[in-house]
């Protein structure tokens, strides 16, 4: 791919990492709160907030917004997945 098709496949990359940044971070909202936490299994969590990250690293280096958000996301996993 060379010039336009780049830049698209990097705006798509950029747009799926940010959705999936954004899907993570309710689950992890709902996995903190006690009233919630029962409709997550803590192992499929983790699961997908490791492939998430993984991807997410993988085409952060073209967005500043997304590496942002690997940050937050990052964070928010660590702290939330700690408490277990």
């Amino acid at each position: 791919m060379t010039g336009r098709n780049d830049r698209q496949w990097m705006a798509n990359s950029c747009m799926d990492g940010s959705r999936q940044c954004g899907n993570v971070l309710v689950l992890l909202a709902v996995y903190h709160s006690d009233r919630l936490r029962s409709l997550i299994q803590g192992y499929v969590l983790r699961d997908l907030v490791e492939r998430t990250l993984e991807f997410v690293r993988g085409v952060a280096h073209g967005s500043p917004a997304l590496r942002n958000m690997l940050r937050v996301l990052e964070f928010t996993s660590a702290v939330v997945l700690e408490l277990e």
